[in-house]
């Protein structure tokens, strides 16, 4: 999963600006993680309850907890990404092609 993400930021945000990789982290966290993961609180609650529950519901319990750390976590490796590729810019044209 992390190598979609690593291939999508080499191929279109560059290393210019971090905003690019903040966005794509945050796009690839939603898609990645957060989305499977309200179908299965869904799905659960649907098992255990009886009953569908609101959309706003499985946010509350499944989503906006994280949010706060999800943030942290993809600033740090947003910084550390731009870090790396402004120190070491051979290592875009080192990276495997596939």
């Amino acid at each position: 999963m992390r190598f979609d993400v690593g291939y999508c930021r080499d191929r279109y945000c560059g290393a210019k600006s971090a905003i690019p990789i903040i966005v794509l982290m945050f796009i690839a966290d939603l898609i990645l993680f957060h989305i499977p993961g309200l179908m299965v609180l869904g799905i659960y609650y649907s098992m255990t309850q009886g009953s569908l529950s609101a959309v706003t519901d499985l946010l509350k319990l499944g989503t906006l907890p994280f949010v706060l750390g999800d943030t942290i976590k993809i600033l740090i490796a947003a910084w550390i990404a731009r870090t790396v590729l402004v120190a070491n810019p051979s290592s875009r044209e080192n990276r495997l092609d596939v």
